[in-house]
């Protein structure tokens, strides 16, 4: 009785809880049955082969029909999917197998977005009841998920938006410390290589780091000092912005 009441129990028994979940879904399912995941693995298999990183209009990746393919996106999490395949592959080429492996990335991705989504619930709910409630509701909404058990990059996508959502709560308390700046760059970067239509996260949390610096008036004359700890702010996480994902972006 006394060790159920601990926090750190619950929540470790709740991860293992999302893990086995998301797990069942990755299983069951058959390869090719989600969304087009067949052209999404072939940029991951294509990574596996090789062990270079594909040409959107490669052949191997192209979706046929098209003559376009999911290569010309931003694809992350299709380099930790293909290199970690890479790796198995030294020890067995079964199709099968791989695949389960490339699914397997984003099962752990859901795992670790719902440890954030726990670190969100935290921050927002004195209650401990109301913040259980929160994560359970946000986390085991079924499409999360199912979203979370086959090849895609919109796996990574909600990871980095509940990582650039925490940074954005702490931020607003804590004015930007480092260790928070270095939070939300980490969610920036990881967004900006994993899906193109989660952009408008990473613009909230501009406009949400900026409407930070109006309130204390950081963009008024009177307070020089202000600004230009907003200019620092910006140069920091710009900076490893920056650093973590303009390769994608010069290489293409």
């Amino acid at each position: 009785k006394t060790l159920l009441k601990k926090e750190p129990l619950w929540e470790v028994l709740f991860f293992g809880i999302v893990f086995l979940a998301i797990l069942a879904f990755a299983i069951l399912q058959p390869l090719g049955d989600p969304p087009d995941e067949i052209n999404r693995y072939k940029v991951a298999q294509y990574i596996c082969l090789h062990g270079t990183l594909p040409h959107g209009a490669d052949a191997e990746v192209a979706i046929a029909g098209y003559g376009a393919s999911y290569a010309f996106q931003p694809i992350f999490p299709y380099m930790v999917m293909g290199y970690l395949m890479r790796l198995v592959f030294q020890f067995s080429t079964n199709f099968y197998l791989l695949s389960y492996v490339a699914r397997f990335v984003n099962v752990i991705a859901g795992v670790v977005m719902a440890i954030f989504i726990r670190k969100i619930a935290k921050e927002l709910f004195p209650s401990r009841l109301s913040g259980w409630v929160f994560t359970l509701l946000v986390v085991f909404l079924p499409q999360n998920l199912f979203l979370h058990s086959y090849i895609n990059t919109d796996s990574f996508a909600a990871l980095s938006a509940s990582i650039i959502i925490l940074a954005c709560i702490r931020g607003l308390r804590d004015e930007w410390k480092t260790k928070t700046a270095i939070l939300l760059s980490v969610g920036i970067i990881l967004c900006a290589l994993s899906y193109y239509n989660a952009y408008g996260v990473i613009i909230t949390a501009i406009l949400i780091f900026c409407y930070s610096f109006y309130q204390r008036g950081s963009f008024s004359p009177r307070n020089p000092e202000q600004f230009r700890a907003f200019l620092k702010k910006t140069a920091f996480i710009s900076s490893l912005v920056l650093l973590g994902a303009g390769w994608w972006f010069l290489r293409n």
